[in-house]
């Protein structure tokens, strides 16, 4: 057993090269993203930032991108979510396109500042984020349902799998 203190623990992500995981913790009512070492040693809070805790106390979902340099997560005030880019460490994160509405399952891509994600808001169509222009585009207008999407190790393909079954994919463009 990997001995990580707090409560609640679940969703554990590991990266890329083996060295960190990522996990939600809940403490005190409220979840959390941590970082840490595969034994639960330097075990830290990267998510949500200090400094939105009064707007967003939750923050759930951990991703990594496939280089693991980059993370997503989701950021939550009780009624709707949002997804959030950050360094893998959980520096400079920055919310993207609020004013989108309810997303989350966000999949940070390596080769840019753009997180793929699903949610409620769009009925659960695939849309891409991007921290650059702030832009929010859906990428499947005419497919609800599309769920736990993730860049292919380049960045040019989006897989994802849908509540009708089956495994898809779409270009990234």
């Amino acid at each position: 057993r990997i001995r990580i203190p707090g409560p609640r623990v679940e969703h554990p992500v590991a990266s890329p090269d083996g060295q960190w995981l990522l996990w939600q913790s809940q403490t005190q009512g409220q979840w959390q993203v941590v970082r840490g070492r595969p034994d639960g040693t330097e075990a830290q809070r990267i998510g949500p930032p200090p400094e939105w805790e009064r707007s967003w106390p939750d923050a759930f979902g951990a991703a990594f991108s496939t280089d693991g340099s980059r993370l997503a997560y989701t950021v939550h005030n009780g009624r709707e979510g949002r997804t959030v880019l950050a360094c893998a460490d959980g520096s400079h994160a920055q919310l993207l396109a609020p004013e989108f509405g309810y997303a989350y399952m966000g999949f940070p891509d390596s080769h840019s500042d753009r997180v793929v994600c699903s949610g409620p808001a769009q009925g659960y169509r695939l849309a891409l984020l991007s921290a650059g222009d702030g832009a929010a585009r859906v990428l499947t207008p005419e497919l609800t349902d599309c769920y736990a999407p993730q860049f292919s190790p380049d960045g040019k393909t989006l897989l994802f799998i849908r509540r009708e079954g089956g495994l898809w994919r779409i270009g990234a463009d």
